[in-house]
């Protein structure tokens, strides 16, 4: 049930700072800026997505959290803290 907080925080942080990179996309095309090749971002944006149900999934169908696991939380918190 921790893993389960663990990952709505990590995918509540994470959704904020998809709201500030899409406010920064918005000013920057809006000073003038061109995106090409939008078929990689989308793709990019996918596999994230992926990722993270991947990581839900695993979280339930390993019980209990093993140490790798737990270390894979730890680490991913202590990066993300990084960018605060």
């Amino acid at each position: 049930m921790w893993f389960l907080l663990v990952f709505v925080l990590a995918l509540s942080f994470r959704l904020w700072t998809l709201s500030v990179s899409l406010r920064h996309e918005k000013a920057l095309k809006a000073a003038g800026a061109t995106e090409f090749d939008t078929t990689n971002s989308m793709l990019l944006a996918i596999v994230h997505a992926l990722f993270y149900l991947a990581a839900l999934l695993e979280a339930f169908i390993r019980r209990p959290a093993s140490t790798r696991s737990l270390f894979s939380v730890s680490f991913f918190t202590s990066r993300a803290c990084l960018f605060c």
